[in-house]
């Protein structure tokens, strides 16, 4: 808030000066309003049926033609649909086959570093005898980052290449331990992302 000085009280009011027209057209910034007329309400009106007409040929165009979409999914079996190395798809937890236990130890590392929050653990007991008891990942807020996978230390978690996680509800996005486990059995270690290939120029001149 300005303060107010007795000598500016004594100011006369500031008088606005003359409409200055815009310096980059070199006219009003605001063109003046169109007075309505029944010659402009005929041609508003003849306007708009022809965006009607123009939009519904376009359409009536584009239904005959070719189609290229592909619905899924019913595709070419031929195709190949599989991700490549390194595709982050859905979540797993990796067990011990000797033990009979999953990995996690519930140290929270991953949860931690979530930047979503989408992984709520819950652990018992203590040192190497602490397990996870509950494991939820909320696949409906995850970003796909592979940062729990990075920052697991025991090898417990891994993002599988199954792609197909779409869902009718946001109840069904959400991964318990159970299934987890179940889809972590045939995975020994968390997969890791590819190795992008340097060509050969950019490798040796690295060496030099």
């Amino acid at each position: 808030m300005a303060l107010i000085t007795r000598d500016d009280k004594h100011k006369p009011a500031p008088v606005p000066g003359p409409y200055l027209p815009s310096t980059a057209r070199g006219e009003p910034d605001v063109p003046a309003r169109t007075p309505l007329t029944p010659w402009n309400l005929l041609a508003a009106i003849a306007e708009g049926a022809w965006t009607i007409v123009l939009g519904h040929w376009v359409t009536l165009v584009s239904f005959f033609r070719p189609k290229i979409t592909d619905q899924y999914p019913h595709r070419d079996p031929r195709r190949d649909w599989q991700p490549r190395p390194g595709y982050r798809g859905d979540f797993a937890l990796i067990s011990n086959k000797e033990a009979g236990r999953l990995n996690c130890t519930a140290c929270m590392a991953c949860a931690n570093i979530c930047p979503s929050g989408c992984i709520w653990i819950e652990g018992e007991g203590k040192a190497k005898d602490r397990v996870a008891v509950q494991f939820y990942v909320d696949t409906g807020l995850c970003q796909y980052c592979w940062l729990c996978v990075e920052a697991c230390p025991f090898d417990a978690i891994t993002m599988t290449p199954d792609y197909e996680t779409a869902a009718d509800s946001a109840a069904k996005l959400i991964r318990d331990i159970d299934y987890l486990r179940a889809r972590g059995l045939e995975y020994e270690h968390a997969l890791k992302p590819a190795e992008v290939e340097q060509p050969a120029e950019e490798t040796a001149e690295e060496s030099s």
